[in-house]
Formats: C-alpha cells, sequence, structure tokens
C-alpha cells in the first residue's frame, strides 16, 4: 500500500485508492507489553517505582 501511494505521489496520479488499510502483523500483547516497558523505564530514569506509576492522584 506505502508503495503505492509513493509511486501515485510521484508520478502526480490524483485517483484515489478504494481502501489501502493494512493491518500490522504484531501481536496486539506484544504493543501493550513494550508501551508499558517504555513508562516503566522512564519512571526508573526519574527516580519514580513501578507502583508510583500506577497511582491515581485524583482518585478520591
Amino acid at each position: 500500500a506505502l508503495q503505492d501511494m509513493k509511486e501515485d505521489i510521484e508520478n502526480n496520479v490524483e485517483v484515489s485508492k478504494s481502501n489501502i488499510f493494512e493491518s500490522p502483523q504484531f501481536p496486539k500483547f506484544l504493543f501493550k507489553f513494550m508501551g508499558n516497558r517504555g513508562w516503566i523505564k522512564m519512571g526508573k530514569l526519574n527516580k519514580i517505582t513501578k507502583k508510583e506509576l500506577y497511582t491515581k492522584p485524583y482518585a478520591k
């Protein structure tokens, strides 16, 4: 899909394609795991524990 878009842009083609959505071939659990891992790593760099990351400061 991206290759087709690249070629259309290079050749000034203004014909729209119907549906060029591509579903990523990446497991959802792994995507979430890596995202959460990034937050935990940033917390460690800022001297915040994992427990402190999950606290809700405005919850009653």
